[in-house]
């Protein structure tokens, strides 16, 4: 027998954890294997908590508002949980607990539908009898986001599938994705589609199906940060004497401004050129780029962005592979309006 005791069994922002403790009956029972999990009510995992178990207890740490349950299992030295108990807690005024639109998100987390879904193994969801309109809530892009999505689907036909900024009702259209046939009648497989708009900060996403098919789920292609066009008011810190916030641009930058950008993966190919957008009042100024490679030491590299040399400059940089953190240094006497920068 599994018999769970717990300090609390509703958590709020001045009570984020609890301790669990699962009592085994009878006490000197031969199996002590104890697995949790954390699930919604319908048995789906959650991504509303935490549980750690050291082998005698276990720390629960809920990470945003609405119901779950610890799930406990026993195996009894069988392949199988042969003892399972779901522990039901509650969360409130944490506030949202996000998904991450670049991992893989199961058809089966969504959180609201407009008819009843029939879930599947794998996390899929199947036999759809009309239009169906399934919502993924607090969808996290981050601060660079997305401009592909994959969608994963089994199909025996071309379907189309409509993907939702929001809710039909109230969104916008960001994909329709026409899924092609491929041949998965037990299973599904994933394309990818391009995104109407790149999608950033934190969104409600709805998938649209009207066919019989299998939904896998949906995942998000990150866009590689490295080499796009990073705005320095969208940097992941900004500090120092003198700047203004300007729009999407830092502007006039003076003594010792630091904007920063932690882990831009340049991958194995790397870049060796720079593109700085932005203009000085001096005739010539200089500008510190430091990198760091993970794990190793910080580099520096000066840059001379001359006052006659137009909006955009170039500049040929020690080549940089793998993940580096960027900063832009600028020293005493700068006169700088900084748009945005480029790595190739």
């Amino acid at each position: 027998m599994l018999v769970p005791v717990c300090d609390v069994r509703e958590f709020t922002p001045e009570r984020r954890t609890a301790e669990l403790r699962i009592n085994l009956l009878p006490g000197n029972c031969t199996y002590n294997d104890v697995e949790l999990s954390i699930v919604r009510r319908n048995g789906v995992e959650s991504n509303l908590a935490t549980a750690e178990w050291d082998g005698e207890k276990a720390t629960v740490t809920a990470k945003g508002d609405g119901e779950f349950c610890v799930r406990a299992m026993v195996h009894n030295g069988a392949e199988h949980p042969q003892i399972v108990a779901d522990i039901p807690f509650t969360a409130t005024g944490l506030g949202a607990a996000y998904k991450d639109a670049f991992s893989f998100i199961s058809a089966n987390k969504l959180d609201s539908s407009n008819v009843t879904t029939n879930m599947i193994e794998d996390g899929a969801i199947s036999n759809f009898d009309g239009r169906t309109v399934m919502t993924y809530k607090d969808v996290d892009f981050g601060k660079t986001g997305a401009e592909y999505m994959t969608v994963s689907v089994g199909a025996c036909f071309d379907i189309p599938v409509e993907i939702w900024d929001g809710t039909p009702d109230d969104g916008k259209l960001i994909c329709t994705a026409h899924f092609s046939n491929n041949g998965h009648w037990c299973g599904f497989a994933g394309q990818d589609f391009p995104l109407a708009e790149r999608m950033t900060g934190v969104h409600d996403i709805s998938v649209v199906i009207s066919d019989r098919v299998i939904f896998g789920g949906i995942g998000f292609i990150p866009v590689q940060r490295a080499f796009d066009k990073n705005w320095t008011a969208e940097a992941d810190s900004v500090y120092g004497d003198e700047y203004k916030i300007t729009g999407r641009s830092v502007t006039g930058i003076g003594n010792n401004v630091n904007i920063s950008y932690d882990g831009l993966d340049f991958g194995e190919s790397g870049a060796q050129h720079l593109v700085i957008s932005g203009a000085t009042g001096n005739p010539m100024n200089q500008i510190q780029l430091r990198y760091t490679p993970a794990g190793g030491s910080q580099n520096t590299f000066l840059l001379e962005f001359m006052q006659d040399g137009g909006r955009e400059q170039a500049f040929r940089v020690p080549e940089l592979k793998g993940v580096n953190d960027i900063c832009f240094v600028f020293m005493p006497g700068s006169k700088f309006d900084f748009d945005w920068f480029r790595f190739e």
